[in-house]
């Protein structure tokens, strides 16, 4: 079986595919530093969406499961140097019969933060909106990566 991952541009997702974008148009935008929006399809169905603004120094890569609720949202921010660094992972874990929006409340959640200084944050909510929370800190170095070229 072969796997198919598509590429669809535009200028966001919101449930939805938001003014679909020529190649051409998303590569133009990419180049000037202009926000646009990169939907991957896989096999037909949402996989992820990646928002970008290289003149704002962003990228937000979100993850979904089959039932278009959230798996993951990581955060880059620029460092200053041309490079990007990880700001913010979240993570969303519930259970297979909730639907979308139950889904963000009552899934076990992990929220890391970064900032560029060395600083991590951790909050864990194995329970979502339903129970306790614990937050812990730590030094530990930002994950950074370039800015990756369009299309890459």
């Amino acid at each position: 079986m072969v796997t198919r991952l598509e590429a669809v541009y535009c200028d966001g997702w919101d449930a939805g595919v938001v003014n679909p974008l020529p190649v051409t148009v998303a590569r133009e935008r990419d180049a000037a530093g202009e926000p646009y929006t990169v939907v991957l399809l896989l096999q037909g169905r949402l996989h992820a969406v990646m928002d970008l603004s290289w003149s704002d120094e962003y990228c937000r890569v979100s993850r979904f499961d089959a039932a278009q609720r959230p798996l993951s949202r990581h955060v880059f921010r620029g460092t200053g140097v041309g490079d990007l660094f990880l700001r913010e992972i979240r993570t969303w874990d519930g259970p297979p019969d909730v639907g979308r929006y139950e889904y963000l409340h009552v899934a076990a959640r992990t929220l890391t933060t970064f900032d560029v200084t060395g600083r991590r944050t951790d909050v864990i909510e194995p329970r979502g909106d339903l129970g306790a929370r614990q937050e812990s800190t730590s030094a530990q170095a930002p994950p950074r990566l370039p800015v990756a070229e369009f299309g890459r």
